[in-house]
């Protein structure tokens, strides 16, 4: 075994110096348009998710809200129950049209439920056990939103409607 301390240099071949400038240039190449195209896709999913958020950013008369004992007192129950992002939605009548809002916030990306009913009379909302009821009336539509583990209910929908009760209550 000998040691070179500092004699000539042997050269490294013209080839093996050529092959390791390629594929850093491909490497180069390569990651720039990932990183691109990482860019335009990101881009192109923020306005979509605006979009997609200024479409179900509902406005509207709040829903009537029930306490536990006005909806227990009342003695009907909703029986149609379904869970949707893990919130679970119950409606006396009518359909539902569900979907995530999304959005993007500085740590990725964020959402929440929206449900839309067309004629629920009464509604109740749990979120992590905890129970929210609501009486939009029989035949007018409501939209629920839940962030942050918070439902909200309005009585509109995404057609730009809104709706009043019978009394009055509900006008803006």
């Amino acid at each position: 075994m000998s040691l070179d301390y500092g004699g000539p240099r042997r050269r490294r071949p013209l080839w093996a110096t050529a092959l390791m400038g390629g594929a850093v240039l491909t490497l180069a190449v390569v990651g720039g348009g990932l990183g691109y195209d990482w860019y335009i896709h990101q881009t192109q999913a923020v306005a979509e998710s605006r979009s997609l958020t200024a479409a179900f950013d509902i406005k509207g008369a709040p829903c009537s809200a029930l306490t536990p004992a006005a909806y227990a007192a009342q003695g009907a129950k909703p029986r149609m129950i379904f869970e949707f992002q893990k919130v679970r939605f119950a409606r006396r009548f009518g359909h539902a049209d569900c979907a995530v809002v999304a959005y993007r916030d500085a740590a990725g990306t964020g959402g929440h439920p929206v449900c839309q009913f067309t004629a629920p009379a009464l509604l109740v909302i749990t979120v992590g056990g905890q129970e929210s009821y609501f009486a939009p009336c029989i035949g007018v539509p409501a939209t629920v939103s839940v962030e942050n583990g918070r439902p909200r209910c309005v009585l509109a929908t995404r057609l730009d409607r809104e709706f009043t009760l019978p009394n009055g209550a509900g006008k803006p």
